[in-house]
């Protein structure tokens, strides 16, 4: 799955995906919905707003919307994602009540 794709979470409040290969994600991007990335194995490189992270196995990663990023040099990597919007929180327009909004 490539969670990058304009407007994919346009219906529905969130994606979940399994990665193995992240070069579709090497270009500097940025989308308006939430990423939530845990790295399974391997090692992989992260640029998010021009800062340089570099991961392994069992980091966890989480971009916010407009927030610049790409995805560097994964070495046998495999990563699970989920892409989820401020709808996946909304409930007919409003927030939900607490402890839902404590997130």
């Amino acid at each position: 799955m490539m969670i990058e794709e304009k407007d994919e979470l346009a219906c529905s409040a969130a994606a979940i995906g399994q990665f193995s290969d992240l070069t579709c994600c090497t270009q500097v991007h940025r989308h308006d919905y939430y990423g939530l990335v845990w790295l399974g194995c391997g090692d992989a490189h992260l640029f998010v707003d021009f800062t340089h992270y570099r991961l392994s196995a069992g980091s966890l990663i989480c971009v916010a919307p407009g927030q610049v990023h790409a995805w560097g040099n994964q070495l046998n990597s495999h990563e699970i994602g989920i892409a989820f919007s401020e709808k996946l929180f909304l409930q007919q327009g409003q927030k939900f009540p607490p402890p839902f909004c404590a997130i």
